[in-house]
């Protein structure tokens, strides 16, 4: 998580390589086939009163309408649709997700028939970047064949992330991280995922009233460690992370135990997270604290192993153990999942 300056958000398309970002364009500029009608009115970058959806169509062209956040027919009615990231609609009239461009049907690529995953990124930057990295590289292994995966990446403002959690407004992390789960969904996401721990504080809300299955970091961290067959690990991650319930909650249920640092200790931590790894900022010093802490855990509580669980943490405690103690890679179980996720022949 990242406490930056905001920056501009867009759908980052991956299919064996990043391609650019979708620009956002303004809606209600004038075309050749006469200005466009906008049903329901738009606001702000294009988007109606219920921040979903906004249809342009052109008087000129009846066959020519862009729909922003969903796809519609020929009628003029939105559904939804998780298929493709731009395509066409059951009617043949095209359709294209936030961009403001209308598209050429006949330019139009055939609709994937694989996975595509969904990543909720920018949570923070520098760990967004190892989740591609490391989903391309896990692909290759496990595919060898030449061929790639096809992700989607919306990165967003974490700023926006860090001020509701730290406000205590959950509510409105749910409404911000809904909307962008949802703008995954119409851009063709298969399932979706948050590319952090802390904005798993309120993962269960999400994944009950969003249209995209969901991976949870934390549950799939829960089952590495219980494969392990272990009963008491660490808890490394922000303060919200190491004094938040949702890993307790979830690991209670497989008997396992979650410890934690003292209080001073966790306060280093969280400063160090979110002063320095969060930007970027891998200092030898900061590591060696952190290796101090984990022995520190280890000898006070005897842990088996300790969750890295913070996805810039794997960043500055590179390797299979910190001080002899086994960890828990929270960005690597996940990518596990997502490329399990994403190789499934399931529809």
């Amino acid at each position: 998580m990242s406490a930056g300056p905001a920056a501009s958000r867009g759908i980052s398309v991956a299919a064996g390589f990043l391609a650019a970002a979708l620009a956002r364009g303004a809606p209600g500029t004038a075309s050749p086939s006469g200005p466009p009608v906008h049903n329901p009115p738009c606001g702000e970058r294009g988007m109606s009163p219920d921040g979903i959806r906004c249809l342009e169509t052109f008087p000129g062209n009846p066959a020519r309408r862009v729909l922003f956040g969903r796809m519609v027919g020929s009628g003029g009615t939105s559904r939804s649709s998780t298929k493709t990231a731009c395509g066409s609609s059951a009617a043949g009239s095209a359709a294209h997700v936030e961009t403001g461009v209308p598209i050429d049907q006949n330019a139009m690529p055939p609709a994937p028939s694989r996975k595509i995953a969904g990543i909720v990124g920018g949570i923070g930057p520098e760990s967004t970047v190892d989740y591609y990295r490391l989903i391309l590289s896990r692909y290759a292994e496990r595919r060898p064949d030449g061929s790639a995966p096809s992700v989607l990446i919306d990165s967003i403002d974490l700023k926006t992330i860090v001020d509701a959690i730290s406000s205590g407004d959950l509510a409105a992390v749910t409404d911000y991280l809904r909307r962008e789960l949802e703008r995954l969904a119409a851009a063709g996401a298969s399932f979706g995922l948050l590319a952090a721990n802390t904005p798993h504080v309120v993962f269960d809300d999400l994944a009950a009233t969003t249209p995209l299955p969901l991976i949870s970091i934390v549950e799939e961290t829960c089952r590495a460690a219980k494969s392990h067959g272990w009963k008491n690990v660490g808890l490394f991650g922000t303060r919200f992370t190491m004094d938040g319930a949702f890993y307790p909650a979830v690991f209670s249920r497989e008997g396992i135990r979650i410890s934690l640092p003292p209080p001073d200790e966790r306060a280093y931590i969280h400063e160090r997270y979110m002063g320095e790894l969060i930007r970027g900022v891998f200092l030898p010093e900061t590591r060696e604290r952190l290796v101090s802490i984990a022995a520190n855990l280890s000898n006070r509580e005897g842990i088996e192993a300790l969750i890295l669980g913070g996805t810039e943490l794997p960043l500055i405690l590179r390797g299979d153990d910190v001080g002899g103690v086994p960890v828990l890679d929270t960005t690597r179980i996940h990518v596990e999942a997502v490329v399990d996720a994403l190789l499934s022949e399931e529809p």
